[in-house]
């Protein structure tokens, strides 16, 4: 709900910055899937990044308190809040296909046994 609500910060891009924040709230939400349907197959579930929850909130807090500074500096333009989204969005991406991989190896090696 925090990285979908981020995306409602970016409501003066209109329905896109919604739509992005909502889109990368699902990734992380699917990202959470993924290292349960590895648990279900009986491996343990990997907490690997480079996108795993503590991150996504690191990278997250951070763009809100550079936000900050950009509302002293500038005005607010959500410029800030948007790379931290895109951050989080890219590497999110990344960390579902490393742990897909993660357990079509696993897999391949239950089969090969």
């Amino acid at each position: 709900m925090i990285l979908a609500s981020a995306g409602y910060a970016l409501s003066w891009l209109g329905t896109l910055g919604i739509t992005f924040g909502w889109l990368v709230a699902v990734l992380a939400v699917l990202s959470a899937y993924v290292r349960v349907f590895g648990g279900s197959l009986g491996f343990q579930q990997s907490f690997t990044g480079p996108m795993a929850k503590q991150h996504r909130m690191a990278i997250l807090t951070l763009a809100c308190l550079a936000s900050i500074l950009e509302v002293i500096a500038a005005g607010y333009h959500g410029g800030i809040l948007s790379l931290g989204l895109l951050i989080i969005g890219l590497g999110t991406v990344l960390t579902i296909i490393r742990r897909l991989d993660r357990i079509a190896r696993l897999l391949q090696e239950r089969g090969a046994k």
